[in-house]
C-alpha cells in the first residue's frame, strides 16, 4: 500500500517529511525535571540504554522534546537547556532526531521557482476544533527561500471546517483568508537574529489562521453560538466567508460581554432550549418549519410517498451494498482499531476521529480492485468471458450509485420518524418550541443591537453589520432551510510559547 501512497504522492509532486513523533517509542520508567533546571532525574529508568546523545531527545508525555547535552547515568541526564515548568514521576517518549535539511532544501528550490507549498503547520493531525501551537518549520521555509533567492513570498491562511469529517462523504468547509506578503526587512532580521524573526512571522501566521477556522472554549460555547447565530441569520442566506465572519463575531461577543445580564439571560434561555430539543431527540431545523394546520390528509400523503421512496431507493441501493459489504465492515473495523492505536499514541488527540476517514480510505484502495476481480471471476466461471467484461466495467457505476440511492433511502427513512414526531407525538410541545424560538430570536437581535458598536469598535455599526439591520426586523418565513454546520468537540489548550526552547534548539542543529 505505501507503494500506491507514494506514486500518487510523488504524482502531486509532494516532498516527504519524516516526523520524530512517527519513531517514538515509550520510556522506562518515570522522570522528574524541576521548573529551570536542566537536569532530568529517572525512577527505574535505563538511559544509557535507551538514548545515545544526538541521536535520541528525551519527550516528556504531551511535550516537545528536550534535546539531551550529556548521559551521567541510568538515572541522570544533562539538558541544553532549561525547562520553563515541573515534571514529577511524569512518563516519557524516546524520539529520533532527524535531519530535514534536504527537506527544507527542497522546500525552498520550489519557492525559489514560483512554486507553492501547503503546508499544515501544526505539525500533525488531531480531532479538536481549535489550533495546536504552530510549529516554527513554516517560517524558516518562507524566510529561508526569501534569504536565499531574493523573493517575497506570500503566505495563504486556509481554514478546514470538518462537519462529521470522520463519516463517509462527510462535508468539509475550506476558506482562504487574505493573503500576506512578508516583508523584505523581515529577510535581514532574519540574518541578523532568526528566532525573533521566525518568532514575529509565526505569530502573525496564526492570527491570519484564526480567521478562517471556528473554535470555541468548549463544546457547550459552541453549540450556544451556533443556535445563536442561526437565529439571528434567520432567511437571509450567506456566503461561506460571510458565514464564518458572522460565527466569529458572535463567539467574540459571547466571551466579551458573557457577564453582562443581558447576554447571560440569552444564554441561560438558549441552553434550556437547547435542552428541549434533546429531550425530544429534534433540532432545531425541526421546529423552524412550522408545522402544518390541515386536517391530517397532508401528512398522510406525505408519509405515503416518502415510504414508497425510501423502499425505492434502498431497494436500488441493495444489490451494490451486498457487492460492496466486505469492504465496508473491513474498513470499519480496521479504522476503529487505528483510530485506537493513535488515540494511545498521541497526546493531543481527545477520540482519534481525525484518522478513521483517512484510514477507511486507504482500505477502500486496498480491497476495492481485488474484490471487484474476484467477483468477475466467479462471473466469468459461471457466465462466461463477455458478461464478466460487461460486469466489470459497469461494477464501479453500480457503487456510485449504490451510495446515492443508499444516502437519500436512509435520509428519507431519518424524517418519516421525524414527522411522526411533529405530528403526533409531541405537536403541543412543538407549538410551545417554536414561540419559544421566536421569543430567542428577538432577545438575540436585542442583544446585537445593545453591543454591537462596542463590538465594531470605531468602526460605523451600519456599515460593520453583516446582516443589515432591515434584513433582521423581517418576520421569519416558516419554510425556509437555513445554512447548517456539524462540527466536532472542542476543548482547551493551554497557552503555550510561540517557539519554545526544545523547538528551537532542535532547529539550531539544522541552521545554526
Amino acid at each position: 500500500m505505501s507503494g500506491i501512497v507514494g506514486f500518487f504522492s510523488r504524482a502531486f509532486d509532494a516532498i516527504p517529511v519524516a516526523r520524530p513523533q512517527d519513531t517514538a517509542q515509550t520510556g522506562t520508567g518515570t522522570i522528574s525535571i524541576e521548573n529551570g533546571s536542566v537536569v532530568v532525574r529517572g525512577k527505574g529508568t535505563k538511559f544509557t540504554q535507551e538514548f545515545v546523545v544526538g541521536k535520541h531527545s528525551i519527550t516528556p508525555k504531551g511535550e516537545d522534546p528536550l534535546r539531551i547535552k550529556e548521559i551521567k547515568s541510568d538515572e541522570e541526564i544533562i539538558l541544553g537547556y532549561p525547562v520553563c515548568k515541573d515534571f514529577v514521576d511524569h512518563p516519557f517518549k524516546i524520539f529520533e532526531v532527524l535531519d530535514q535539511s534536504s527537506m527544507y532544501s527542497n522546500v525552498w528550490d520550489k519557492l525559489g521557482s514560483n512554486g507553492c507549498i501547503g503546508i499544515f503547520p501544526e505539525g500533525g493531525s488531531h480531532d479538536r476544533s481549535e489550533l495546536l501551537p504552530l510549529k516554527a518549520g513554516v517560517t524558516l521555509m518562507a524566510l529561508g527561500a526569501m534569504e536565499r533567492f531574493g523573493k517575497p513570498v506570500y503566505i495563504v491562511p486556509c481554514g478546514l471546517n470538518y462537519f462529521h469529517g470522520h463519516r463517509f462523504r462527510g462535508n468539509c468547509l475550506v476558506e482562504f483568508g487574505r493573503y500576506y506578503k512578508i516583508p523584505m526587512s523581515m529577510v535581514k532580521l532574519y540574518k541578523e537574529n532568526r528566532r525573533q524573526a521566525c518568532t514575529q512571522l509565526l505569530k502573525i501566521i496564526k492570527e491570519s489562521m484564526e480567521t478562517v477556522i471556528v473554535h470555541a472554549p468548549d463544546y457547550r460555547t459552541l453549540q450556544e453560538v451556533r443556535l445563536a447565530r442561526k437565529l439571528y441569520q434567520g432567511d437571509v442566506v450567506l456566503t461561506p466567508e460571510k458565514y464564518i465572519e458572522l460565527h466569529h463575531r458572535f463567539l467574540e461577543g459571547w466571551q466579551k460581554f458573557g457577564d453582562h445580564p443581558e447576554v447571560k439571560q440569552a444564554r441561560t434561555e438558549l441552553q434550556e432550549y437547547l435542552e428541549d430539543l434533546n429531550a425530544l431527540g429534534l433540532r432545531d431545523k425541526h421546529i423552524e418549519v412550522e408545522a402544518s394546520h390541515d386536517s391530517g390528509t397532508y401528512t398522510k400523503i406525505l408519509i405515503f410517498l416518502r415510504s414508497c421512496l425510501v423502499v425505492l431507493t434502498l431497494g436500488l441501493a441493495l444489490p451494490g451494498s451486498i457487492l460492496n459489504l466486505p469492504i465496508g465492515i473491513c474498513a470499519r473495523l480496521s479504522a476503529s482499531k487505528h483510530a485506537a492505536e493513535a488515540l494511545k499514541r498521541s497526546d493531543v488527540k481527545i477520540t482519534g476521529k481525525d484518522v478513521i476517514a483517512s484510514k477507511k480510505v486507504v482500505v477502500a484502495l486496498k480491497l476495492t480492485l481485488p474484490l471487484y476481480i474476484l467477483y468477475t471471476i466467479i462471473v466469468a466461471y459461471y457466465w462466461g468471458g463477455l458478461y464478466a467484461i460487461v460486469f466489470f466495467t459497469f461494477l464501479p457505476l453500480l457503487s456510485f450509485f449504490t451510495i446515492r440511492f443508499a444516502e437519500e433511502g436512509l435520509a428519507l427513512a431519518s424524517s418519516l420518524h421525524t414527522i411522526a414526531k411533529m405530528r403526533w407525538m409531541y405537536e403541543e410541545k412543538i407549538v410551545e418550541l417554536q414561540g419559544k424560538r421566536e421569543h430567542l430570536r428577538n432577545s438575540l437581535i436585542k442583544c446585537v443591537t445593545s453591543f454591537g458598536q462596542a463590538l465594531a469598535g470605531n468602526a460605523n455599526v451600519d456599515d460593520w453589520r453583516i446582516i443589515k439591520q432591515e434584513q433582521v426586523d423581517v418576520p421569519l418565513s416558516p419554510n425556509t432551510l437555513h445554512l447548517r454546520a456539524k462540527k466536532r468537540k472542542a476543548f482547551n489548550v493551554q497557552e503555550q510559547p510561540i517557539i519554545s526552547d526544545q523547538e528551537w534548539s532542535e532547529l539550531k542543529d539544522i541552521f545554526g
